[in-house]
This record gives C-alpha cells, sequence and structure tokens, in this order.
C-alpha cells in the first residue's frame, strides 16, 4: 500500500492576494498527509513477525515480508537485537492490528522492554486463533524498571477458535518465562497460555493480579504480593483472562550515615 503524496494544482498561483491562501492549503495538506501516515504506522492490517535468525521485524509474512524499518522509518530506535544475548529489546513499541495475531516471534529469544509497549489485535471473525504475542518457541520477559509489556487478544468465533494475550504453541517444546518488569495480558480464552506445559511466573518480590473476567472486574479480581510476609505467590490458572505481574518497589529501612557524625533514620 503506497500513501499518497501531498500535491498542489496546477492552477494554483503564488502571486498576489493567492499566495497566504497557498500555504495555508500547502500547510493543511502536509497535516493531513502526517495525520494519516501516522494513523496508518499504528492501525495495521498485517501480522508483524521478528524473525530470530533473520534478527529483522517483517510485516505480513516472516520470511518475505516488507522490513519493517524500510517501510516505517518511525520505528528505528525503537528496537535492537543483540546476538551475543539473544535479546530483543523494545523502547516504547506500540503495534495494534486488525490481524489475528498482532505479534509473532519466529526463535527463541529474550524479550526486553524499556517504556510502555503494546501489541494488540482488534480482530474479529472466525474460524483463527487471535493473539496479542505468539511464539512457536521459548519466550523470555524481562525489562528495565519503567518496563511494560501489553498484550491483548481479539476476538474470534468458532469452536476450536481462542484467544491469548501471549502464547506459545509447539509440536516439541516451548516455554513463556516472565522474569521481570510489569506485564499485562488480556485474552477472552486465557491472558497467558502454552502448550505443552505451563506458563513461568516470578516466585518472589512481585505483586500480582487475576482476573477470570477480560476487563479485570473488581467482583472476580484476586490480587497478592510475593516476597512479602505473609507471601501470596500467583498460582497460575487456566480460567484467568486478565493477568497482570509488577514487580515490588525496593524500600529502604534502617540508618544512612552521614558527615558530621549524625544519623538520619528512614523508614525504621
Amino acid at each position: 500500500m503506497q500513501t499518497p503524496k501531498p500535491h498542489c494544482s496546477k492552477n494554483t498561483t503564488l502571486s498576489g492576494g493567492g499566495k497566504n491562501t497557498t500555504r495555508i492549503a500547502i500547510i493543511s495538506t502536509l497535516l493531513l498527509f502526517l495525520f494519516s501516515f501516522s494513523a496508518y504506522a499504528t492501525q495495521q492490517i498485517e501480522t508483524l513477525f521478528f524473525n530470530v535468525s533473520q534478527q529483522e521485524f517483517r510485516i505480513g509474512d516472516e520470511t518475505t515480508g516488507d522490513l519493517l524499518n524500510n517501510t516505517f522509518p518511525e520505528y528505528i530506535g525503537k528496537w535492537e537485537y543483540n546476538n551475543a544475548t539473544n535479546t530483543l529489546t523494545l523502547t516504547d513499541f506500540v503495534w495494534e492490528t486488525s490481524a489475528a495475531t498482532a505479534l509473532e516471534i519466529v526463535g527463541s529469544c529474550t524479550l526486553y522492554v524499556k517504556g510502555t509497549n503494546t501489541f494488540t489485535s482488534t480482530f474479529s471473525g472466525s474460524g483463527a486463533h487471535s493473539v496479542g504475542i505468539l511464539t512457536g518457541n521459548s519466550l523470555t520477559i524481562s525489562g528495565d524498571k519503567n518496563g511494560i509489556l501489553n498484550a491483548t487478544g481479539g476476538n474470534t468465533t468458532g469452536s476450536s477458535s481462542n484467544i491469548y494475550g501471549i502464547y506459545a504453541s509447539s509440536w516439541g517444546s516451548c516455554n513463556i518465562a516472565i522474569s521481570g518488569r510489569t506485564v499485562v495480558a488480556k485474552g477472552h480464552t486465557r491472558a497467558i497460555s502454552q502448550y505443552p506445559g505451563t506458563p513461568t511466573f516470578p516466585a518472589s518480590r512481585y505483586n500480582w493480579t487475576a482476573n477470570t473476567n477480560y476487563n479485570n472486574a473488581e467482583a472476580t479480581r484476586r490480587t497478592g504480593t510475593t516476597g512479602t510476609k505473609p507471601r501470596t505467590p500467583y498460582t497460575y490458572s487456566t480460567g484467568d483472562r486478565y493477568i497482570e505481574i509488577a514487580p515490588v518497589l525496593r524500600t529502604f529501612r534502617g540508618n544512612i550515615i552521614v558527615r558530621g557524625g549524625a544519623s538520619l533514620i528512614i523508614g525504621k
């Protein structure tokens, strides 16, 4: 799909009293062009693939699709792949699409998030699974202290169709492991799921919210904190359609020795 380029009519004049009118018309056309381009860049119709072996994002097909950076240069700087550590780092990366799957990661890797990163399928149809983030391999999710990953499946109907926020499926082995940072997953079937096996969640120093209601309704909401006393770790349930895992912020308790021999008491 080619984005239309702004143009001026052959009859447009730049002389006399029409100069200001023409300038306004050109500016309006450019603003409309930029708005349309921005809207197209965030509301897509294709699945986005990250191919670990190619170390590239592709649109629509994992091997032959258009390269993301060539098609949408505004994504340059929002991602990088480190081959030595097999880590894909995302920074404020957003991909919303009407395709059944928003992001598919082809190959095993660690997904490291910085800022707020969102993958959403707005699919509405039948005969297909709908997934926010899909992999057929192993995926470890981590990030810096402000990293957030949102993954939301769309809407699909049919006896063999399911909706997941994050999903791993393989005839061999696969795994989803959440080892750090905030993850929010929503799916009408399950928030997070894998086959075969069970996803891995952090065992300590994390707050969690789980809900059988996709919209996290208060009446069915369950919450807990790990790494505190009493410890209430999250126990995975296939009935949870909303899962949020968030790190517990560390607070210092004790004495700080400052110059002059005085003691500053904080939170004791």
